[in-house]
């Protein structure tokens, strides 16, 4: 039944990106019912699977497939609300379809993480790091639009119609930092003071690139703010700082739960 439920939900995530990738070529970003509608639904068939492999009768399976899954359908989910209040639509033709990756993945695969029951403050602390990696990987989706966008600019050609206009885009590109900045910083500082084991020897490595990914998001906000940084300087950023916080998270889990424990 899973892996029914599943190929269900990635065909209505892939109905709705070939609709809204099909309005996009057209120029007509306006005629959204039919995306919004499938995006939905499949966001709530991956909300509902995500949620049972999470919760299992020995405590929260935080692996790392039912952790990623978790993750893809909160991409999904805040690329639907993104898309409702900001021009945004073209980020669903790559989060669909990643979240349906993560969901598959998660539905075929197991790793060796063993469930557990964690207390209310360290759920507070999972909860809001599993948003903000969402929200900064849709700011990561959003900049290499951005970039594309720019690169065109530079070279004098048409500009791809199908997106806002560059300074629109900065703007919304910011506002998706912001958000992600300000979940990593309440999800660190939850940390601090739930986990017991924040620097113990397995989460070093993984607390220091935490630490350097939300600095790095810092500096790219200070710099926007004082300095005026927009344009390919907060794309780098943006990108870089995603990237140390992708391998902190995945990357961890990869080696704990999949390496190692087969080599161990």
């Amino acid at each position: 039944m899973t892996i029914i439920l599943t190929l269900l939900a990635g065909i209505l995530y892939l109905s709705a990106t070939a609709h809204i990738a099909h309005e996009l070529r057209a120029g007509r970003g306006e005629r959204r019912a039919v995306f919004l509608t499938a995006g939905a639904a499949a966001a709530a068939m991956h909300g509902a699977l995500a949620a049972q492999m999470l919760v299992t009768p020995q405590g929260i399976d935080l692996g790392l497939f039912s952790a990623g899954s978790l993750v893809g359908v909160l991409i999904a989910v805040v690329a639907l609300i993104t898309s409702l209040f900001r021009p945004v639509a073209a980020l669903t033709v790559g989060a669909f379809p990643t979240a349906f990756t993560l969901l598959l993945l998660a539905s075929l695969f197991h790793d060796s993480y063993t469930p557990r029951y964690f207390a209310p403050g360290i759920g507070v602390h999972i909860a809001l790091s599993v948003l903000a990696y969402a929200v900064l990987a849709m700011a990561m989706a959003h900049a290499v639009l951005l970039s594309a966008q720019n690169r065109r600019f530079r070279d004098h050609r048409t500009l791809l119609r199908a997106l806002p206009p560059i300074q629109t885009m900065e703007a919304i590109l910011f506002e998706l930092v912001a958000i992600g900045f300000a979940l990593l910083s309440l999800a660190i500082i939850a940390g601090m003071f739930y986990v017991e084991d924040f620097f113990a020897q397995h989460l070093v490595h993984k607390t220091v690139l935490t630490f350097a990914g939300w600095l790095a998001l810092g500096v790219l906000l200070a710099g926007h703010h004082f300095a005026g940084w927009r344009g390919t300087t907060a794309v780098r950023w943006t990108s870089a700082a995603v990237a140390l916080l992708v391998v902190a998270f995945f990357g961890s889990k990869l080696v704990l739960e999949l390496i190692l424990a087969r080599t161990g």
